[in-house]
């Protein structure tokens, strides 16, 4: 399972690892129980005769000890211990991890980052998540909460972010940050771009500005052999990542920049759910 603040997505793995069915529900920000009650259902229509053996779960960080602290765009879930009731109302044991560092385990299993050892990953969305590969290793830092790569500042006068500070990237490049900055839907903003619209492809650009802005500061502190953009919005990738990729450059020793490769990630939507079910085959003590 893949808890995002619009969307929870469903899938159900057969213990070798192949996605075999999944579902999606929208996600209730304020009521966590009540949410957990559909994934409940929908996760046993999902199943059908199937035995469960045991769930895994990304959910927005930060996390502690299977509980979400602080999920900016999930205000009604701020200290909800999801894997104890998660554990509870699904009769399951249940792994948690943190949506992107989930999404790139899984990428590193079955996607883009399969043999690589250093790896960034940004994911793009309602939010906009960050996980760090290093020596092939996820990066948790001191308790855990390493890699909140969205929430690093690039404008200290820059507009609100749902983490309550000002000129996070999420505020500036998220879906509802660039809905927000041009006045209308960010799908409606690239299908404009894509059409050739001024404004739409200044939006675009500004947004193309910011990440590669931010993406040069990662490569300085991180030195990464690849970096992966997942979430809904590196669908649009072909519109912003050459001009995020430009910006980078101009803003990085040539050193770092020469190998690296940008890419989106291979499983798309789908690498937290790969991800998720990487933890709970490990879980149930069937997995790689």
């Amino acid at each position: 399972m893949d808890l995002g603040a619009s969307r929870t997505r469903l899938a159900l793995f057969s213990p070798r690892g192949e996605l075999l069915r999944k579902a999606v529900l929208p996600t209730d920000p304020l009521h966590p129980l009540r949410h957990l009650e559909r994934m409940a259902s929908a996760l046993r229509e999902l199943a059908g005769e199937a035995e469960i053996l045991a769930a895994g779960v990304g959910a927005p960080g930060p996390l502690r000890e299977g509980r979400l602290l602080t999920p900016p765009n999930l205000p009604g879930w701020q200290g909800f211990p999801l894997r104890e009731e998660g554990s509870g109302r699904l009769g399951l044991k249940v792994a948690l991890e943190r949506d992107s560092n989930a999404a790139l385990l899984g990428e590193v299993w079955r996607g883009r980052a399969r043999g690589e050892r250093e790896v960034l990953l940004l994911t793009l969305g309602t939010g906009v998540g960050g996980a760090v590969l290093t020596r092939g290793e996820i990066l948790r830092g001191r308790d855990g909460m390493a890699g909140e790569l969205g929430h690093i500042l690039l404008e200290p006068e820059g507009p609100a972010c749902g983490s309550g500070h000002r000129g996070c990237l999420e505020a500036l490049i998220s879906g509802p940050g660039i809905g927000r900055q041009a006045g209308m839907p960010p799908e409606e903003v690239f299908a404009r771009a894509r059409g050739g619209d001024p404004q739409a492809r200044s939006q675009v650009e500004r947004m193309a500005r910011y990440l590669g802005m931010a993406l040069a500061s990662l490569v300085h502190i991180f030195n990464p052999a690849l970096i992966l953009l997942g979430g809904g919005l590196s669908r649009e990738a072909p519109l912003f990542l050459p001009l995020a990729e430009e910006e980078m450059k101009s803003r990085v020793f040539p050193s770092l920049s020469r190998e690296l490769k940008i890419a989106p990630a291979g499983l798309g939507e789908e690498a937290g759910l790969y991800g998720a079910a990487l933890l709970a085959l490990k879980e149930a003590g069937v997995g790689p």
